[in-house]
């Protein structure tokens, strides 16, 4: 019987002590990431069909986001660069986006665009009033070295 109870007991243990670190591990990724960037955005009023917006991003000392830009395309970042979306009743917007220039970061084999510190998107997106209100939605994956937390997905309700 020891020998049937013995296995058991090993795998009960390895089991709570998997739960517990993985409980342990999602709680300082929880807290950390709040503390990696903040994300804001200012629209202005609809004009003649279209309506600008600004979205800030305060990026917190060490960590970076790895920029939209063309010369990130090919890297192995891609996946976690920044990107935005707008949508009204569910459907895709054509949004137009001007996303600054990125300071050189060397990471891995190569170097990558990244944004740090206070970083300002502009855009503009064509949208009729009477579809009501439509939703901005920013997904960016702070990183700091080889480090990558949980990727932060905020939602904005534009008027």
């Amino acid at each position: 019987m020891g020998s049937i109870l013995s296995p058991l007991c090993r795998i009960s243990v390895a089991f709570i002590f998997f739960v517990f670190a993985a409980i342990a591990q999602s709680y300082v990724v929880a807290q950390t990431k709040e503390k990696a960037v903040d994300i804001t955005v200012r629209a202005g009023e609809v004009i003649d069909g279209v309506q600008t917006f600004c979205v800030m991003l305060s990026i917190y000392d060490p960590w970076m986001v790895i920029a939209k830009e063309e010369s990130t395309i090919g890297s192995e970042y891609k996946d976690i660069q920044l990107k935005m979306l707008v949508f009204a009743k569910g459907k895709p917007l054509d949004a137009v986006f001007t996303f600054p220039t990125g300071k050189p970061v060397k990471l891995g084999k190569g170097t990558v665009l990244c944004y740090v510190g206070d970083v300002s998107v502009k855009g503009t997106v064509r949208r009729n009033l009477e579809d009501g209100p439509i939703t901005m939605v920013v997904i960016c994956q702070p990183i700091s070295g080889i480090r990558t937390y949980v990727r932060i997905t905020k939602y904005f309700e534009i008027r």
